[in-house]
């Protein structure tokens, strides 16, 4: 885990520095990393432009052509409800800013979801690691899955127009936190080993 996400900063602080709205929720789309999955990525977005609701939508693209493309099209068509930031280094003060992550569920997107304690909704889990990635959040009502746009576009519409159902899963997040657990983990160690040369 990198540094920058173990020096979170406030919601508040994290839309100054990047120059977003206060007033709208956003919700930041991590896409995956081969083709189909961005086709699938590009139609779920197009289907939460066509909310009703007061959002903005920040797409992390990283390097995937099709998609960063596609979306920049969108974003002149609605250039107040979209953005592509493409692929940046500091990906925790999106994800600090963000009051929803939709992603695919890889082991880094997770743990960092997990550390800044922002909702998120996944989708296209591939075997191994991913699949239980999504049953650990699933389970431990820290997030949602599903394979299908719809359903996602209806867990989208629930965690914004359900308020108790969204601080539910903030205060799940917020028992779940172990954010620091390497770095105690690291101090114990060196405080037994330099309890030991003495």
């Amino acid at each position: 885990m990198r540094q920058q996400f173990l020096d979170q900063r406030g919601k508040a602080e994290a839309r100054e520095k990047l120059g977003f709205s206060k007033s709208k929720t956003i919700i930041l789309v991590s896409r995956g990393g081969i083709t189909t999955d961005a086709k699938f990525t590009l139609k779920l977005i197009e289907q939460m432009l066509a909310l009703p609701h007061n959002i903005y939508v920040v797409v992390n693209s990283g390097h995937n052509k099709y998609l960063g493309k596609n979306v920049r099209k969108l974003s002149e068509k609605y250039p107040e409800k979209i953005k592509d930031v493409g692929y940046v280094e500091n990906f925790s003060d999106y994800l600090c800013a963000s009051d929803l992550f939709v992603c695919k569920p890889g082991g880094l997107n997770i743990s960092e979801t997990l550390m800044l304690k922002v909702p998120s909704i996944s989708f296209s889990a591939m075997p191994g690691q991913e699949e239980w990635n999504v049953r650990f959040i699933v389970k431990n009502g820290l997030g949602f899955y599903d394979t299908k746009r719809e359903k996602i576009i209806e867990y989208i519409k629930l965690l914004l127009e359900n308020k108790d159902k969204l601080r539910e899963i903030q205060k799940n997040l917020k028992e779940y936190d172990h954010s620091f657990s390497p770095v105690d983990i690291c101090d114990e160690i060196l405080r037994r080993y330099k309890k030991e040369r003495d």
